[in-house]
Parts: structure tokens; sequence; C-alpha cells
């Protein structure tokens, strides 16, 4: 019988697959076989590679408000203020590069001294060249003293070119001498230098020019001594004769010179006479009449005592004086307060005549 079947299905076309085992009934779940593992389990391996940097938390968006941008929040913030910077002070002379003197400079230098000094009581030491900055000279002197009969002695020692030096022996032997023994009744064998070379613009000042003491072209003279010891100090003897004194230097002074320590001239002092102003007229068509007016002249006790001369304070005013016939500077007391206590003189190039005060 199963033969049959069998052969039957093959005649019909219907090909099946007999199976070993026995039929299952309809409907039944035929169990499928436990699959096992293909293989060894292996442990579970991280991914190796170049550990890459931590990455940067990012900038969280503006939170919306739900509200539309006025025009204020649109408007650009406006920048910090912009702190002022100060302008840099000038330099230093000594700071400013300049070139060393040449050997034709310093030659030059060398036989104008030379020419200088034939006339000269007493020759000075000669000293290295100066350069510092904008300072110095090609052939300085260090000079002790000057003049003869009696020699008079520079105390301290002064640092000068050769063409001060001959000035001064100079202004000893025309002004200086013959004015102590008119007035002082002797001569002077001392003065007290405060300053020769000092690398400096003017007034200690940076905005200001160069100073002819850095150039050893200027000298500064406190007081005198006399051959019996009396000392004529500047500070203590000068009397002032000027109603005015010019405490600032007058950079206008001369324009394109260089000339040191220059004051501003003091203004002559004027005395205006009562003006009063008279209208065209008045509402009656009447002119108003002039005030009066006391036309008494001062008295001589009303006016001011004049300053009282001293022996030492004409002294004084006569070598001031005489010292602006050589040199091309000469200041003193009446200057400004910044030379209330010493004569200031130099031999800058001028165009015209010398600067007095």
């Amino acid at each position: 019988m199963a033969l049959q079947s069998l052969a039957l299905m093959m005649t019909t076309g219907l090909v099946g697959v007999a199976l070993i085992g026995p039929t299952t009934p309809a409907g039944a779940q035929v169990p499928l076989p436990e699959r096992k593992p293909a293989g060894l389990m292996l442990p579970e391996r991280k991914p190796q590679g170049i550990p890459l940097p931590d990455r940067k938390p990012s900038v969280a968006a503006p939170a919306q408000t739900g509200r539309h941008q006025s025009a204020e929040d649109a408007r650009p913030t406006e920048p910090p203020p912009v702190e002022k910077v100060k302008p840099t002070e000038p330099p230093h002379p000594s700071e400013i590069k300049t070139p060393d003197w040449t050997e034709q400079e310093i030659a030059e230098a060398k036989a104008a001294c030379a020419k200088l000094f034939e006339t000269v009581k007493i020759v000075p030491e000669p000293l290295a060249p100066l350069r510092k900055g904008q300072c110095g000279a090609p052939a300085p002197v260090k000079v002790r003293a000057i003049g003869a009969e009696p020699p008079v002695e520079i105390a301290p020692s002064a640092t000068l070119r050769c063409g001060m030096v001959a000035a001064l022996e100079r202004w000893f032997a025309e002004i200086v001498q013959p004015a102590a023994a008119e007035h002082l009744g002797e001569p002077v064998i001392r003065i007290r230098n405060v300053a020769s070379y000092v690398c400096r613009p003017r007034y200690n000042d940076r905005r200001k020019r160069i100073s002819e003491h850095a150039l050893a072209n200027a000298l500064d003279i406190a007081a005198f001594e006399t051959k019996s010891g009396k000392r004529v100090v500047l500070r203590d003897h000068w009397v002032s004769l000027a109603k005015e004194k010019a405490e600032e230097p007058d950079e206008t002074k001369e324009a394109g010179q260089t000339i040191d320590n220059v004051p501003n001239a003091a203004s002559p002092e004027r005395t205006a006479g009562a003006t009063t102003s008279v209208k065209e007229g008045s509402a009656d068509g009447t002119q108003p009449k002039a005030p009066e007016t006391d036309n008494k002249q001062p008295s001589s006790e009303d006016a001011a005592p004049a300053p009282k001369q001293t022996p030492q304070s004409a002294f004084l005013r006569a070598v001031h004086e005489g010292a602006c016939k050589i040199f091309g500077t000469v200041l003193g007391p009446e200057a400004n307060a910044a030379h209330r206590d010493h004569f200031h003189l130099d031999l800058v190039k001028r165009r015209s005549s010398a600067y007095c005060r």
C-alpha cells in the first residue's frame, strides 16, 4: 500500500522528501535542534588607536526670550574708552647718539688753544676730548688759576674750553681787578666756582635746548675773595635796582641762536594816568562833568627810599656790567630766580651784542 502511494505521488508531479522517523500528527510543532556555538567565545576588545583630545564645551546659544529684538538691543555697544597715552619725555642730552670727535676736529681745537694761550699768564692743563651724547668738547682744559699779579684761584677747578679761559683772563685784567681796587681797596685772589662743565639741558629741563655748560662753554661764579680774606657773595651783597624780575627764560630771544639760560626781559613798569570814559551825551543833551583829578605830585617823603649801595654791591654791579663787553651771555641776580645767587658767563655765538641781565 505504501509503495502504491509513493508511485502515485511521483506520477502526479508531487515530489516529497521522506524524513527518517515516525510521522507527526497534523498541527503538531516540530522541535528545532539546539544550535551549538560556532567557536570559543573571546573577551570583548576595546578599539585601539590614537587618543582624541577632550572636546571643548560648545558655547551655549542665547536663550530665546520669546520677544522681538528692539532697536536698542540691535544697536552696537560702544567700545570702552581708550586711555590717553602721556607724551614721552624728551631724551637727556647724554642719551642722544652723536658721532665722536674726528681727528681733524681735535687737531683744529688744539691748534686754536695754542694760539689763544700765547697771551695767557697761566696755561691750563689739557684734558682728553669729552664726548657724552651731545655733550662735550674736542679739546677741554682744566683751569685752576688765571691771570697774574696776583693769580686768581678758581675753587674748585673748572673744566672749560680754551676760549672761555682767554675770556676770563681778559675779564679779570680789564674789569674785575680795576673794580676791586676802586671799590674794595685790594685785588681779588679767589673766585667760587659753582658750575663749569655739566652735561645737562637748560635749567635741567629736558624740554629745553642743551646748556652751554654741557659744551664746557660756561662758568658760574657765586663769590669773590680778596687778598685780605674779605668775601663778596652775590647772595648776600647784591643790591637789586630792578622793579621787576623775569622768572622764566625767553626762548624766542634772537631766534635761531643757541643762548643759554636766557630769561624774559622785564617789562618796564608803566604808571598810567587816571582815565575816565565820558558818554557822548545824556538824556537832557548836556555833557557830564569830568571827574576832578588830584594833580598833587608825590613828595620825596612818599617815594620809596632808593636801595643803599655798598662797596661790595658796587663792585658786583661793575664786574657784571663789564662782563657784558666780553661774554656772549651774562646773567645775574636780576635775570631770574635761577640766578639769584651767582653770575652765569658763557661764550655762546650770537648774531648781535651780548645778552646781559
